[in-house]
């Protein structure tokens, strides 16, 4: 029987059926953007939260323990519930609060791009017009005119031909994609040569617009990946294609309507239109290659993690989906396995690490966090699982880098003075409502640091805190459902009038993810044979080493104390290592050089790094 759940998202109210005895998570996830689903709907986040409006007896099911771990008594008992572990009986009405999409995303950084050599070339010729003396067909007289060795997509090529040759009386240009022919304007487009560049990530996607014929960034876009609705990792959205069937659809759907989207806007805001990009150079991790390519991911989330390619391909854009011009090129750069893919890549290329006799660390801190170690004299890289932390999976009042999101923790004065209180930065200038991974990161250093929490991660009890902890920061340390909890935000000054608090599950889940970065860079030094002393450099890219504050990382222990006065941010180095592979053939080259040069090392199963690991759960001198 299906039973009507009426959803209502500030005032607009949708009516969605529902199979007696089972979930509105999936049929919520379906309509309401933005919608909290960092596991996919797997019960371990808590953040898929709804709140039950007036329910009749019996018309849902009653919290399971798990759940009520995941909200709290508190809010449990004011009508909040978790879509995915809720069962619906009898028609229900269910208030979804809307939170901002407007993202903290970079797309910018500080390398410099290559004079243009780009793969896309065009030539503008004159073909001879048809008539009852020259019968010829449209192909043969077309290469009675330039010589073609080579087709992209000859099928294709073929349905456009007639109306390309008819349209400005046989004057045509061919658009040659190394020297193979992928497509033919009509009229002379000699001199309009554009590309994009996209790292599509996981949690965000970003690109740039060039003019390839000089080398000018026209404009630059970013946005949220709309797959956050299938899950917040790789995994969620992997076993998503596995357990539905129309899953992998789903997901291909979802990332070619971003691209879309992310062009029409780059275009628009340089004054021109998507038919008018000749190519599409992308970067990311391996998964979202293979959802974007409709390629069997199941392989990648089980041992021995095997994708189904790892090399670089070009395509004509209409293999992918219609997000560009009938000739238009789509080429995905190159990867090195399952879990370091052309993201790493592209950011090694921009950092520069494969052409420098000093050795240098690239630490890629997103969703997932990937390492590479080396010099000319070679690399090796590895992959953490450490991310739904840093993205707000699993932290109780967690939240992505969306205004709103506490982005900040500071002091708003010198410890010594008894007054001292803590000061927080919001993004977007608003009432706070949760808490991004900056600000978690910087919250957890300011306890370290003051004794508020101690080496092994306890928060202390009030009574139990060092004397020179201010008293204001002292009255913060609380209990929330009987567990330790320090207070960052009062309900009075919330958006949402409730207190945000740091519990003592949050700390152990970001020791889980600061362990598994700190004990991977060391595990990764001990395999190439470098000490950690002899780093002269470490890059910190992706969404989180793009804004984080160097200090807490050390403070905290993500990255290992010994390099500290060696880090530096260097925004989207994917982006930048795409962008600059788009402009240049030679750099695609060294691109595929680097790829094949990285050593990768598989960190499951290794004794030494799980012994790291336990040791870097701890805080303090030694981290």
């Amino acid at each position: 029987m299906m039973i009507p759940v009426s959803i209502l998202t500030g005032e607009v109210k949708t009516t969605v059926m529902v199979e007696s005895g089972s979930s509105p998570f999936q049929a919520i996830r379906e309509r309401v953007a933005n919608f909290g689903h960092a596991c996919g709907g797997n019960g371990t986040c808590g953040k898929c939260r709804v709140i039950l409006e007036a329910p009749s007896a019996g018309a849902v099911s009653e919290p399971e323990e798990s759940e009520s771990v995941l909200l709290g008594r508190e809010l449990i008992e004011s009508g909040h519930r978790l879509a995915c572990m809720m069962r619906v009986f009898a028609p229900v009405e269910l208030k979804i609060e809307i939170r901002s999409t407007k993202a903290k995303i970079s797309a910018e950084s500080d390398f410099l791009m290559p004079a243009p050599l780009p793969s896309v070339e065009k030539s503008c010729l004159s073909v001879a017009v048809p008539s009852l003396s020259d019968q010829r067909s449209d192909w043969a007289r077309l290469q009675a005119c330039a010589f073609i060795p080579a087709c992209l997509d000859a099928a294709s090529l073929m349905r456009d031909l007639p109306a390309a040759l008819r349209a400005e009386n046989g004057k045509v240009t061919l658009v040659l994609h190394h020297d193979a022919l992928a497509g033919i304007q009509a009229g002379d487009r000699e001199h309009s040569l554009y590309g994009i560049a996209c790292d599509i990530g996981t949690t965000t996607i970003a690109g740039c617009l060039f003019n390839l014929c000089t080398g000018e960034k026209l404009s630059t876009e970013t946005l949220l990946n709309g797959q956050r609705k299938y899950g917040a990792d790789v995994i969620a959205r992997i076993h998503h294609t596995m357990e539905h069937k129309e899953g992998a659809s789903q997901l291909r759907d979802t990332i070619v309507k971003d691209l879309t989207h992310l062009g029409v806007r780059l275009c628009e805001r340089a004054g021109l239109t998507l038919e008018q990009v000749d190519e599409w150079v992308l970067t990311g991790n391996t998964t979202m290659g293979h959802l974007l390519m409709n390629w069997p991911a199941g392989a990648i989330a089980a041992a021995p993690f095997i994708p189904v390619s790892v090399t670089e391909f070009s395509v004509p854009v209409r293999h992918v989906g219609p997000f560009g011009a009938a000739h238009a090129v789509v080429t995905m750069l190159p990867g090195v396995s399952a879990y370091v893919g052309a993201d790493t890549v592209s950011a090694v290329v921009a950092c520069g690490i494969h052409q420098t006799e000093k050795n240098a660390l690239v630490v890629d801190l997103g969703t997932n966090g990937e390492l590479v170690l080396g010099s000319t004299g070679g690399m090796t890289a590895c992959s953490t699982a450490a991310g739904p932390a840093f993205e707000g999976a699993g932290i109780r009042f967690g939240m992505g880098a969306v205004d709103g999101a506490i982005d900040g923790v500071f002091l708003s004065g010198p410890v010594s003075e008894p007054d001292t209180d803590l000061q927080l930065s919001v993004l977007g200038n608003r009432k706070p409502e949760g808490l991004c991974g900056t600000g978690l990161l910087d919250a957890i250093a300011l306890l370290v640091r003051n004794g508020i929490v101690d080496e092994t991660g306890r928060l202390q009890d009030a009574e139990d805190l060092p004397p020179s902890v201010p008293a204001a920061l002292r009255a913060r340390c609380t209990e929330l459902d009987d567990q330790p909890a320090f207070l960052l935000a009062s309900g009075n000054t919330t958006s949402h009038g409730q207190d945000i608090l740091l519990t003592q599950r949050d700390i152990r889940e970001f020791q889980n993810a600061k362990a598994a970065i700190a004990a991977g860079i060391e595990t990764l030094a001990d395999v190439a044979g470098v000490a950690l002393a002899d780093v002269e450099h470490v890059y910190l890219a992706g969404g989180l080493g793009t804004w984080l504050n160097p200090e807490s990382a050390i403070e905290t222990g993500l990255i290992p104390r010994i390099l500290a006065g060696r880090i530096r941010s260097v925004g989207n180095a994917a982006l930048a290592g795409a962008s600059q592979c788009l402009l240049s053939t030679e750099v695609r080259a060294t691109a595929r050089q680097a790829a094949a040069d990285i050593r990768f090392v598989e960190l499951s199963g290794r004794r030494d790094f799980n012994d790291r690991y336990v040791d870097a759960m701890m805080f303090g001198e030694e981290c």
